[in-house]
């Protein structure tokens, strides 16, 4: 094998390995992406979920008030 041969040999090898590397460093910034994306996703469905609960407490302590209200009544019915 001659010096030009070895070489080319050498090059092919490393541009292999650098369209490897290229590959892998997409592959990375891709995800990195996605999680960024997944993230302000997550965030905002937790945001929306604290919401939700807050409102739940509070048609929950309406109920209660409600409920109180109608043993109220029940009472002074039953005590007629």
């Amino acid at each position: 094998m001659t010096i030009d041969e070895r070489i080319e040999a050498l090059t092919a090898g490393l541009d292999a390995q650098k369209l490897r590397v290229d590959a892998l460093t997409q592959s990375v910034e891709l995800l990195s992406h996605m999680h960024q994306d997944n993230e302000a996703r997550y965030e905002r469905l937790f945001e929306r979920q604290g919401q939700l609960l807050e409102r739940q407490g509070q048609l929950l302590e309406r109920l209660v008030d409600i409920a109180d209200d109608h043993d109220g009544r029940l009472r002074r019915l039953e005590g007629q």
